[in-house]
């Protein structure tokens, strides 16, 4: 007498291949998730980067507002070596200046904006050096990105 219906080991089998495909899938979009915020947020701190180098060029200052933010970087969990064009110290407190997104010719950004009252929802500069620093940080994956470094850099086409 034959008897009907699928074995234990077959449906073991599929359930297993099933498993491994849709971890395989999550892994995958995952990982273009994090590939695409990535290359958005160095996209968007590239734009202000350059836009603020030619507004110092025609105007020989920053579009800066009057006031400025003291950063701890011994207070920044990851990413503090971002900072190293200001001071090879890590546990330094460095000065920046907020910048004047309006002024500086920015039209539109998803950060810097200090969203929901987020005091750290602000774009900086250091006057020092001229970069760019975004002080809430954006994290993707397990790191957390301040500036427009070089891992961003080769991420949007400008390092190889």
């Amino acid at each position: 007498m034959k008897k009907k219906g699928i074995s234990l080991v077959a449906l073991v089998c599929t359930m297993a291949v099933t498993l491994i495909l849709l971890v395989t899938i999550g892994v995958s979009f995952n990982n273009i998730y994090q590939s695409t915020k990535k290359k958005e947020f160095a996209n968007e701190i590239y734009s202000i980067q350059k836009l603020v180098e030619q507004y110092n060029f025609r105007n020989n200052k920053y579009p800066i507002l009057n006031s400025s933010i003291e950063v701890d970087l011994s207070t920044l969990d990851l990413g503090a070596n971002q900072f190293l064009a200001e001071t090879r110290d890590l546990t330094a407190t460095i000065t920046l200046r907020p910048l004047d997104l309006y002024e500086a010719g920015v039209q539109e950004t998803n950060r810097g904006q200090q969203k929901d009252g987020d005091i750290k929802d602000i774009y900086l500069v250091s006057e020092k050096t001229g970069n760019v620093y975004y002080l809430k940080g954006e994290e993707i994956g397990n790191k957390i990105y301040y500036a427009l470094n070089d891992e961003l850099k080769k991420e949007i086409g400008l390092l190889k």
